[in-house]
């Protein structure tokens, strides 16, 4: 059984990091494995677990746009629907794939070092695609004037961070950035897409419980830890959002992110000698 105290740490960690341009998911697993968590699926499980407190802090904090989004005979609505369906659909046709693949081929003996190695190259390239806004991001256009071509790479660009290391807010922020949409409209599209995502990740859970063999559900396996996770992971993403979300507006991070990809791979290279 994992201390509870574990699963405070890392819902704290995820209700804090996923607002970065740092992927929570990484930083949950690396977190994991230092923990002592071996066994890769169960730490996989609790990283899409603890998300969904992350997702109630988003529904909570766009309220009003998801009520606009869930009434049906709301016309202002459409926009948004059209939106997140349309993004959603390409993110699972790259997203499930690689989520199998990473579920059916790490093991437990070489998943940190393998993990490690994925999160240091991961967080180089989401520092690469920080670093290339300014110099895509000629104009400021409102988010209801992407059109169907670029949704569509901004949800093929949302599908590959389910790459632990990938950060999902960084990436589909610089997606929507690079296809010239306005920098607080980018933040509310990066987010509003947060929560399909992250409802497709749980079912996914779900359904590798009931229908395959052999699955890891954290939720099975440790249900006081995650539920106690989620709730801290709700209300530290909750509290935290608005000031994070600014300081993400306004500081660079890439350069962060580029030492901490460096440092993870040179860590990972000292300790394989």
């Amino acid at each position: 059984m994992i201390s509870i105290w574990v699963f405070i740490v890392l819902g704290i960690a995820q209700g804090v990091l996923e607002w970065l341009p740092v992927s929570s998911e990484g930083q949950i697993i690396l977190l994991g494995t230092l923990f002592g968590i071996e066994n890769s699926n169960l730490i996989l499980s609790i990283a899409f677990w603890l998300h969904l407190g992350t997702l109630i802090s988003v529904i909570i904090y766009y309220r009003q746009e998801w009520k606009t989004v869930l009434n049906i005979q709301d016309k202002d609505g459409d926009f948004l629907r059209k939106f997140i369906i349309i993004t959603s659909i390409f993110t699972g046709t790259v997203g499930l794939p690689i989520k199998y693949l990473l579920t059916n081929s790490l093991n437990n003996e070489n998943f940190g070092n393998l993990i490690m190695l994925i999160l240091g190259i991961s967080l180089i390239f989401t520092s690469l695609l920080l670093r290339s806004r300014k110099y895509f991001h000629n104009k400021n256009k409102n988010l209801e004037e992407i059109t169907f071509f670029q949704m569509a790479i901004v949800g093929l660009s949302q599908g590959i961070t389910i790459i632990p290391g990938v950060s999902r807010s960084g990436t589909t922020i610089t997606a929507l950035l690079l296809v010239n949409i306005d920098s607080e409209e980018a933040f509310k599209g990066s987010f509003i897409l947060a929560v399909p995502a992250i409802m497709g990740a749980i079912v996914l859970d779900l359904f590798d419980l009931i229908f395959m063999e052999n699955s890891v559900s954290a939720l099975v396996e440790e249900p006081t830890g995650i539920i106690i996770g989620i709730i801290f992971s709700a209300v530290f993403g909750l509290i935290t959002m608005k000031y994070l979300i600014k300081i993400a507006n306004n500081f660079d991070f890439s350069k962060i992110v580029l030492f901490l990809g460096f440092f993870i791979l040179i860590y990972l290279a000292l300790i394989s000698l």
